[in-house]
């Protein structure tokens, strides 16, 4: 039987045609980032899902998209598309509240992109396929899922305890685990008991 994950491909295009509208317009890349300011002050929620679908650069996009294009079509295939978009949404969410208490005095902050939904995706995929290898670029050898996971969670800690780059490193073990815990206490029917 031939499957073609739609939701998968959905997410990947249109985060790709918004970020790509984001890359020669500021102002709706401004717009539609996950920044404390707007969202304390001013009430903007929609930012805490709209800043996982606009990227600061390329090598940024493709980084995410391409890990989605690898991991979100076995979930999508395991829990259907409209559950496995609800698994993408609420990891976004998940993290980016997450960073709201933690960063909620900092007005200035702000951040974009899909790492913490993809994070999201990619912790749901441990938890699911523990055992099943994951490769990294220009490393030959796989490494047990469960493994990628812990050695993943434990670097982006030491990063963001490091404060190292401009990376959100909280959003990535925010999504991470809310992927995780996600698969752990829904199980198969993910978030319908279904």
């Amino acid at each position: 039987m031939h499957f073609t994950p739609i939701a998968t491909y959905s997410l990947i295009a249109i985060t790709v045609v918004v970020s790509l509208l984001g890359f020669n317009n500021r102002g709706l890349l401004n717009r539609l980032a996950f920044q404390i300011g707007p969202v304390l002050r001013r009430k903007q929620v929609e930012r805490l899902l709209t800043c996982s679908f606009v990227h600061v650069d390329a090598g940024h996009l493709l980084m995410n998209m391409v890990t989605l294009y690898f991991f979100g079509p076995q979930l999508e295939y395991i829990y259907g598309p409209v559950k496995f978009v609800g698994l993408y949404v609420f990891c976004s969410l998940a993290a980016s509240l997450v960073v709201l208490a933690l960063r909620r005095n900092q007005m200035q902050y702000s951040a974009v992109g899909a790492s913490d939904a993809v994070c999201g995706v990619l912790g749901a995929f441990c938890v699911l396929f523990p055992f099943q290898n994951i490769y990294i670029l220009f490393i030959p050898i796989g490494i047990p899922a469960i493994v990628f996971a812990g050695l993943f969670l434990a670097w982006s800690s030491w990063a963001a305890r490091s404060r190292k780059g401009n990376v959100a490193h909280d959003a990535h073990i925010a999504g991470t685990l809310a992927g995780a815990l996600a698969v752990l206490v829904a199980g198969s029917g993910l978030f319908t008991g279904a």
